[in-house]
């Protein structure tokens, strides 16, 4: 880690929603550890983001689409099962 020069005093992780490809009712949040004692870029979060879907996601899982990940967070939060509509639409902005 040449240059590397911590920052903060901070830990940051990141929450990832799955579902199971042949049972949507079984729903998953795996922690990813981004670097200790620095802020994360955004590439940076993509990045991990996309490794994760491609190296290491559970097998007979798949990243939550936006659909399904507001559904989840609003029966988390508020325990409502009403379907709300999504900011920018049922796609994740890119």
């Amino acid at each position: 880690m040449e240059g590397f020069i911590l920052k903060a005093p901070i830990e940051i992780e990141m929450q990832i929603s799955v579902i199971n490809i042949d049972d949507p009712s079984q729903l998953g949040t795996v922690t990813y550890g981004l670097r200790n004692g620095e802020f994360p870029a955004k590439e940076d979060m993509q990045a991990a983001l996309k490794k994760f879907e491609n190296e290491e996601m559970p097998e007979g899982f798949r990243l939550m689409t936006k659909r399904e990940f507001f559904d989840k967070l609003i029966r988390e939060k508020t325990g409502s099962r009403e379907r709300f509509a999504l900011p920018g639409g049922d796609d994740w902005d890119v």
